[in-house]
């Protein structure tokens, strides 16, 4: 009996020593392996969750965006020393451009990239109809293979935003080598872009490898980065509680409060909070079939003096801008046209119940200045006199996907074909016609009061000093490439 109790024993301890062992070989591949993280490793926290399989089309949530910037080289760059090509001649009707790529041109196994890589990397975009920033099936005719360094690419139609849509990743360039027979990628371990994938843990975490060859690659970048999603935003606060992650990015409201809310605490002191560019615009959209012009006006005009909202510092601010300022102009109370005095306003107002804090905000301006608010069921949207609506902005390249909410009954916009054109096309380019069509639909949007403008959010990414330099303000535009931070 003696014998087998210690027996037991033996096997007990031997299962606690494994258990021990392999939980320690995990915390040194992991967040708390900081010798290793300050040496070559930058450890990145993003709200949200891994949508697999990894693939440049299929970017539905900014966190994936931020990935695939860093896995997928493109034909043109807004940095032009990372762009993978070079445009050589453009055709009198603007409708054929011809580039050749770079002799530095190559993927992360070192070989060179060629026309027929992009041609099949654009073909692969074509025949997946994918409707993301754009239809490439509606805009490119064909793509012409001139020698293996050179091609040209047949548009449709003249699209002033067609040099701009080269350069985002879903145009990224992929092997032919990775792709199965119906194009879905099957190897992430070769790309065209700053890093590879060299392993995916689960579909919370995914570590990413450095490529050697990237054409813009820079000495002083990570070389691993080790990427970490949470839903929970209270699992990721902890995280940084503890210092482990080196890099945030936040753009949900509650995390936005809650780290104002922190940032003065001194487990976070060592964190650099940065605002980026504006990331999103929340306005109101009117009911034309059920208020008329003149209680529009005087709704907007109450409304814009006498919102009752906490701002987040730094994070949001009031906004008379409709949607993204370098494209649509900015409107602001002062140069807006005189609104009906308060004898128009209505005498009760329906709205949609949601737990937002802006609408409850709303919906208490309305209460304060003595009309009735009604909240109706969300399922009974049509009958509402006011809604709630957002615009995804880029104060660079904005994306109308919303296309002012052009559909019934809540369309604000009794739009032309070319007023639409103007629209539905997201101006990625400078084009003085469309900037000054687009900034009349907006002058008449809010003089009616059919539109009118709350406030302007924000994305916050937050640094950890110790780990990470600052980085350079006059160059930082909101994109979290991983190969531009500094390890200290």
């Amino acid at each position: 009996m003696h014998s087998l109790k210690l027996k037991a024993l033996r096997v007990t301890l031997g299962l606690l020593l494994a258990v021990f062992l392999i939980y320690t070989l995990k915390e040194n591949d992991s967040l708390s392996d900081k010798n290793t993280r300050n040496e070559d490793t930058v450890h990145v926290g993003l709200s949200g969750r891994l949508d697999l399989p990894l693939s440049p089309e299929n970017i539905s949530s900014i966190p994936l965006y931020q990935i695939h910037i860093n896995l997928w080289g493109t034909i043109l760059s807004k940095d032009p020393s990372e762009a993978l090509s070079t445009i050589t001649h453009v055709s009198a009707d603007e409708k054929v451009y011809q580039f050749k790529l770079k002799s530095e041109a190559k993927f992360s196994n070192g070989r060179k990239i060629t026309s027929s890589d992009v041609i099949g990397s654009l073909q692969r975009v074509i025949s997946i109809q994918h409707e993301g920033h754009f239809n490439a099936r509606n805009i490119i005719d064909s793509i012409e293979k001139i020698s293996d360094e050179e091609f040209a690419i047949h548009l449709k139609e003249v699209t002033p935003s067609f040099l701009f849509l080269l350069t985002i990743p879903e145009l990224g360039i992929v092997p032919n080598e990775i792709l199965d027979a119906n194009g879905k990628i099957q190897n992430l371990e070769i790309t065209s872009g700053a890093y590879s994938v060299s392993r995916i843990e689960d579909q919370y975490t995914l570590l990413l490898t450095e490529n050697p060859y990237f054409i813009g690659r820079r000495s002083d970048a990570p070389k691993k980065v080790r990427v970490h999603f949470y839903e929970d935003i209270v699992t990721l606060f902890a995280k940084m509680e503890e210092g482990l992650l080196d890099f945030v990015e936040l753009y949900d409201s509650s995390s936005l409060k809650k780290i104002s809310e922190v940032k003065g605490q001194q487990s976070f002191s060592d964190y650099r909070l940065i605002s980026t560019r504006p990331s999103y615009s929340f306005y109101l959209s009117t009911n034309t079939l059920i208020l008329g012009e003149k209680e529009r006006q005087a709704l907007s005009s109450l409304i814009q003096r006498n919102l009752n909202y906490n701002l987040i510092a730094g994070l949001e601010k009031r906004s008379y801008e409709l949607l993204p300022p370098k494209s649509f102009g900015a409107l602001n109370i002062t140069s807006a046209p005189a609104f009906q005095p308060d004898t128009h306003l209505p005498k009760e107002i329906k709205m949609i119940k949601t737990t937002s804090p802006l609408n409850q905000a709303v919906g208490s301006t309305l209460e304060n200045a003595g009309i009735k608010v009604t909240w109706l069921d969300p399922k009974n949207r049509d009958k509402a006199d006011i809604l709630l609506r957002g615009q995804g902005m880029n104060a660079d390249y904005p994306e109308i996907e919303l296309h002012l909410m052009l559909l019934s009954p809540w369309a604000i916009l009794e739009a032309s074909q070319e007023e639409k054109q103007a629209l539905t096309e997201a101006m990625h380019e400078n084009d003085e016609a469309r900037h000054s069509t687009i900034q009349r639909i907006q002058s008449s949007l809010l003089y009616d009061g059919r539109a009118i403008p709350l406030l302007v959010r924000s994305y916050i990414h937050g640094f950890k000093a110790s780990s990470l330099a600052n980085p350079n303000h006059a160059e930082y535009d909101g994109d979290v490439r991983f190969y531009q931070m500094t390890l200290r």
